[in-house]
């Protein structure tokens, strides 16, 4: 099971995923990248171990996926899920697009004004976008230790009801916002939610304006508005 890390650790995997993705496009090797990294990382952080283990698996298998996803107790589970689209030989996921989605991710995870709704919604567009396949990314954020109880048991109701109900719709119920309109309507202030509430007043507000419309409309509101994390494309 993986563990929520310090943010030293996030700080320093960030700076691994978006070294990797630039040292590429310099044409080096993935074997002389994890090689100099495993050197140039924090020795205070478990980052250096966990290359090592990056590197002879790819010695051995030619692919990093299966070691992130034996390194359950350092990397997210939504990272040996991307890199295991990317590693796909017949995928249109590429391997570099996955290192700058995972470096934006990683980097949000490392920020002081982290929101469990921004890192929510970009593995969501991530997923989406991407065509990563919704079953086993939700199930990646179920694994997450990142977000507590009350978003697992809603991941659980989202993976059931996508394709019938709007992600937007889905946001708005469980916002501060909708909880709002019920206690002006009910005019009755003391009103308790039934459930606990995920998302905040101005995600509540975006989500309601973009219901019916292209959820890509969503995500860019909410980044706009909330400065989420932009979503990199193809």
């Amino acid at each position: 099971m993986s563990v929520k890390l310090d943010r030293t650790e996030y700080v320093e995997m960030a700076y691994f995923y978006r070294t990797f993705r630039e040292r590429l496009e310099d044409t080096q090797t993935a074997q002389q990248i994890l090689e100099s990294l495993k050197v140039e990382t924090l020795t205070s952080t478990r980052m250096p171990m966990a290359i090592e283990f990056l590197l002879a698996e790819l010695l051995q298998s030619g692919h990093m996926a299966n070691a992130v996803s034996h390194l359950k107790h350092y990397f997210p589970p939504f990272h040996a899920f991307v890199l295991k689209n990317a590693e796909v030989d017949e995928s249109k996921f590429d391997f570099k697009t996955a290192l700058e989605l995972l470096y934006r991710e990683t980097e949000y995870r490392s920020r002081d004004d982290i929101q469990l709704p921004g890192l929510f919604t970009f593995q969501f567009e991530c997923i989406m976008r991407h065509r990563l396949g919704y079953h086993e990314g939700i199930e990646a954020l179920i694994q997450d230790p990142y977000y507590p109880q009350a978003w697992k048991d809603w991941f659980i109701k989202l993976r059931k009801l996508l394709g019938t109900v709007e992600l937007a719709d889905l946001i708005y119920a469980r916002s501060e916002f909708a909880q709002q309109q019920r206690r002006d309507q009910m005019q009755r202030e003391d009103l308790v939610a039934e459930y606990t509430t995920l998302f905040s007043l101005q995600d509540g507000r975006i989500a309601h304006a973009n219901i019916g419309k292209d959820p890509l409309f969503l995500f860019a509101g909410l980044q706009r508005h909330l400065n989420y994390p932009p979503v990199p494309r193809r």
